[in-house]
């Protein structure tokens, strides 16, 4: 599987099922319930199976382009027991997954004592930190990085992540996220950390709160949901459009986008403490619901498509600088996310 093949699988994907004609393919393609979803980039029709696999419509009929995903992922990675669900962890131990994170950044003596050691750290909320930069522009350099900072042999290059005092009240410690604009051969820096033993599924509902202080630049996205076991990590994230207004959007096929209204938009702040809070109701279809509060004020309420597809589960939380074009400093404090499992 080439690096482009998945990038333009992931740009095109839509959300409308396209029927399958028994004249114009053959029995490689995927059919009624071996059907997950199909889409058009105009010119060719892409059908997913529940197997993974995606395919291309020719007039010789599909051909095989990659294998999106493991449709065993489910029975590979998790045990569910009564209304728990654990994850495998490497060493083969089950670890529980994450239903509730509360985090004030108080009480660290040190940037590595945020990530989980081990399994038995159950009290810990982050497992990752991502600092993709100038100076680490490549997926083997950040994660040569990042072991180096957990094993405390080296220190941050140039996006970095630190314990600081609020920008208001010196007293109160928030987590500060530098990150320095990407250079021409990058899509995006990075400058966030991650828990990637959450289980979002269909019909769960999905709440996250926190308080966000711009300092310098604009962030892109500032907080992700992914699952992990697909092809570039699809999910629904918190972003900012063209006009630096919070926004919502589906990173997968078409991306939908659910945005204020005009009338009535409301920008976001510099150098000012904001309280953000959004609710998502998990669906793969138009059932779907996303509402969006700045500072209490509700500034999205809209109905659509919250999650990649039926069998799409969401695994990750990434907070911080999650993208950025520019050179952006944030302040991220009093942090508290919930999954109600249906």
């Amino acid at each position: 599987m080439g690096i482009n093949r998945s990038f333009f699988f992931i740009a095109i994907l839509q959300t409308l099922i396209l029927s399958c004609k028994e004249n114009s393919i053959d029995n490689n393609c995927p059919q009624g319930q071996m059907l997950l979803d199909s889409f058009s980039d105009g010119t060719t029709t892409y059908f997913l199976g529940t197997d993974g696999k995606v395919y291309s419509q020719n007039a010789d009929g599909c051909q095989f382009v990659e294998q999106y995903f493991d449709p065993n992922f489910l029975n590979s990675n998790y045990v569910f027991k009564g209304n728990k669900i654990y994850e495998y962890a490497d060493t083969k131990e089950l670890i529980k997954t994450k239903q509730h994170i509360e985090e004030d950044f108080e009480g660290y003596t040190k940037f590595v004592d945020l990530f989980m050691n081990s399994i038995t750290d159950t009290l810990k909320n982050w497992n990752d930190v991502v600092l993709q930069s100038p100076t680490n522009p490549s997926i083997e350099d950040y994660v040569a990085l990042r072991k180096c900072l957990m094993n405390e042999t080296c220190d941050f290059d140039d996006n970095r992540i630190d314990f600081a005092s609020d920008p208001i009240t010196i007293t109160n410690t928030c987590l500060k996220f530098t990150s320095f604009a990407p250079t021409p051969s990058m899509v995006t820096s990075k400058s966030s950390i991650e828990n990637a033993i959450l289980f979002i599924d269909k019909g769960d509902e999905l709440w996250y709160e926190a308080d966000y202080y711009i300092d310098e630049g604009m962030p892109t996205t500032i907080v992700d949901f992914e699952n992990k076991w697909f092809n570039q990590s699809p999910g629904i994230r918190l972003i900012f459009d063209d006009q630096q207004a919070l926004a919502v959007e589906l990173k997968y096929g078409s991306k939908p986008y659910y945005r204020q209204m005009d009338a009535n938009k409301v920008s976001f702040p510099k150098k000012q403490w904001v309280r953000v809070k959004v609710y998502f109701f998990m669906d793969e279809g138009s059932g779907g619901k996303i509402k969006v509060w700045q500072d209490g004020v509700e500034i999205v309420n809209l109905t659509g498509k919250t999650l990649p597809t039926a069998n799409s589960i969401q695994t990750n939380l990434e907070i911080g600088i999650t993208a950025t074009a520019q050179n952006t400093v944030m302040f991220i404090d009093n942090l508290v996310f919930d999954v109600v499992h249906n």
